[in-house]
């Protein structure tokens, strides 16, 4: 079984893609297989200069980038975990662009990528962190009721503050030498696992 731990970060190697690498070893242990897709890596873009085409059944959206690439990736996963940093008090723009560009997605297309997954969530964030973290899970409790006939399970998710690391800082990285910070996604790797083997 495979799982995807998409990065949402605007730097390409800190603390959310250290966080991401131990959780996916973690799984490998395991014997999972799975890979990072870092999302600052790609080129995705927010709606933007187009007449709702996703609107219609006709005509596609207009906006060239890479996000059908990742949803294909997403297809090919049976376990996805959003890891994702807090900026100014609210989830950064690469991912409201992610989630924004699933609208061009066909309904049979969606489902089949999101039906049937266990999700889990990563949050790094200090103050506004826990506030983060539900505007981050919102959206696919929603699509969950809004699409019918649709599941989903959410192992779980996680709020790992910095500053409250005694190893590393938010800016510098360094957190993942943090143990209880890996005792906290050990914890989360158990249950993706447990999910994953009740599919």
């Amino acid at each position: 079984m495979r799982v995807a731990c998409i990065v949402f970060s605007a730097r390409q190697r800190g603390n959310c893609w250290d966080c991401a690498d131990f959780l996916l070893g973690e799984l490998r242990r395991r014997g999972f297989d799975g890979e990072i897709i870092n999302i600052c890596e790609y080129d995705v873009k927010p709606c933007s200069r187009c007449e709702y085409e996703c609107f219609s059944k006709t005509k596609k959206c207009p906006v060239r980038d890479d996000a059908k690439r990742i949803y294909e990736k997403l297809e090919k996963s049976h376990g996805i975990t959003f890891v994702a940093p807090t900026y100014g008090g609210t989830p950064p723009a690469l991912f409201f662009a992610f989630k924004e560009r699933a609208q061009m997605l066909d309904r049979k297309t969606w489902k089949r990528i999101w039906d049937k997954k266990v999700l889990s969530f990563v949050v790094l964030g200090n103050e506004r962190g826990a506030s983060v973290l539900d505007v981050i899970i919102t959206p696919w409790e929603y699509w969950k009721n809004a699409f019918s006939g649709m599941s989903f399970k959410i192992a779980g998710y996680e709020l790992i503050q910095p500053r409250r690391a005694e190893k590393g800082d938010t800016i510098s990285g360094g957190i993942i030498q943090d143990e209880l910070v890996q005792q906290r996604l050990k914890s989360m790797a158990k249950s993706v696992v447990k999910c994953l083997q009740s599919l």
